[in-house]
């Protein structure tokens, strides 16, 4: 599994370039297996930023140089009825929660759990999916 979701991303049939990396990263979990549940999770990570920036002016301030510029390129912030139509997504909460734990995460010299302490989470979700 720590081969699978290590090193072979990006060693098969996915163009890096010309795909947004939440998109990039959902491609592959499903390719792997995971459910789609777990796969738009992952690939809602440009819109949970877009939806954050509109609604929490601290949130747009917090980010990086490069973040705010890329997000221009995501399609900026949400508008009012952008943001509406994804509060009314199933998912919503769960979205903008795993966004936010990603920001969280970019936080240097944060000690974190490696991968093996999510290896026997990872296997069990992944055998409940056959």
């Amino acid at each position: 599994l720590r081969r699978m979701l290590v090193e072979d991303i990006g060693s098969d049939d996915i163009d890096v370039g010309a795909v947004g990396h939440e998109k990039l990263g959902a491609e592959y979990l499903r390719k792997v297996g995971f459910s789609e549940k777990v796969c738009e999770l992952v690939e809602s990570h440009v819109v949970a930023k877009r939806y954050l920036t509109a609604t929490e002016p601290q949130y747009y301030e917090a980010l990086s140089k490069a973040s705010k510029l890329s997000l221009k390129f995501q399609g900026g912030p949400f508008t009012p009825d952008e943001a509406l139509a994804f509060e009314h997504d199933v998912l919503f909460k769960q979205k903008v929660q795993l966004r936010k734990w990603d920001d969280a995460a970019k936080i240097v010299d944060l000690v974190t759990p490696g991968l093996d302490a999510y290896m026997d989470l990872a296997i069990q979700h992944l055998t409940a999916q056959c």
